[in-house]
């Protein structure tokens, strides 16, 4: 990553901590751009499609692309993190968990990454790791009020 786009990384990860609730959905939907972008038009075009199959629940056939495209791809973090979300909703909480947490690794301020995590454990009923992950994503998008209401929720089941 140029030093640009490390500076301007910074600048919208710092503006998720800001008071104006404008800025910081302008950089919830500027990273969210970059993410979807970050391996070229060509991707984010399928993406776009892919994201189609998914909204209309053909998630076998959205699994099968997003496949296609991690293969062509193999560090398009928000193919993984697509894919992650297919997976979920067909309940396959294992693959999902493991895309999520190939997201992270490539993306380590993926706040969407670190919520799916959060939602697949509860899924399974794991409310520790459920409960850690959404602290993961609060600590980078603070005012993300449904994380702290999983937060709430994963500590009511652990009391």
């Amino acid at each position: 990553m140029s030093d640009l786009e490390e500076a301007i990384l910074r600048y919208l990860l710092a503006a998720l901590q800001s008071e104006d609730p404008l800025e910081r959905q302008e950089a919830t939907q500027r990273l969210w751009d970059r993410w979807f972008s970050a391996e070229g038009d060509e991707a984010r075009q399928i993406l776009l499609r892919i994201g189609q199959l998914i909204e209309r629940r053909q998630l076998l056939w959205a699994e099968d692309k997003l496949t296609q495209l991690i293969r062509k791809f193999p560090d398009f973090a928000e193919a993984y993190n697509q894919r992650a979300i297919a997976r979920y909703l067909m309940e396959q909480w294992e693959d999902a968990v493991e895309d999520c947490q190939r997201v992270i690794a490539l993306n380590p301020h993926h706040f969407g990454a670190f919520h799916g995590l959060g939602i697949c454990y509860m899924a399974t009923e794991d409310y520790r790791l459920a409960l850690t992950a959404f602290q993961q994503a609060l600590a980078i998008q603070p005012f993300a009020q449904i994380n702290r209401q999983l937060i709430a929720e994963c500590l009511n089941h652990l009391e």
